[in-house]
């Protein structure tokens, strides 16, 4: 995720939606969400939202209030997408 190449950090991302879903790979994601610039935070959300973790609906909602455009997207689509359990495949 800290990588400055895009392609690594989203080989990280498709490797925790491959590990599964679950709080324990989404707590990891959300610590680390303090120490990622604004676009990667973005697709951080969006992994989170298909991740389906428990404890990243509080997480996504104040994505989706505040933030960037492209921020807030991210939280509005990814907490759809959770709450209607639709994962895309990898």
């Amino acid at each position: 995720l800290m990588a400055t190449e895009v392609q690594l950090a989203e080989i990280a991302l498709r490797a925790a939606r491959e590990i599964g879903s679950g709080d324990e790979v989404g707590d990891v994601l959300i610590a680390k969400l303090p120490d990622l610039t604004e676009d990667r935070r973005a697709v951080v959300y969006v992994a989170l939202g298909d991740l389906g973790a428990e404890k990243a609906l509080p997480v996504l909602l104040e994505a989706a209030k505040s933030g960037a455009t492209a921020t807030r997207a991210a939280g509005w689509a990814s907490t759809a997408r959770r709450s209607l359990g639709t994962r895309p495949r990898c």
